[in-house]
């Protein structure tokens, strides 16, 4: 079973160390699934409220790092 990856995308410091846990504690309430939750992307509120911004920051994230971070595959 392929475990998947989630990339999200916020606004503030806050969100970030916010995010993982909550997205985790979200997967868990869905018959004990796991999810990995991919670094955060930051993206200034302005930025987020512009499709063209933020469509920028989604294909970002899709893309395969260096790092060894997982592919993200996204759906709408």
């Amino acid at each position: 079973m392929t475990v998947p990856v989630v990339a999200p995308i916020v606004e503030g410091h806050g969100e970030v160390t916010a995010v993982r846990e909550l997205i985790t504690r979200i997967a868990a309430e869905f018959n004990g699934a796991y999810a990995e939750v991919a670094q955060p992307f930051r993206l200034d509120s302005g930025k987020m409220r512009k499709p063209d911004e933020l469509g920028k920051a989604i294909r970002f994230r899709a893309t395969p790092r260096q790092s060894g971070e997982p592919r993200v595959s996204w759906r709408v």
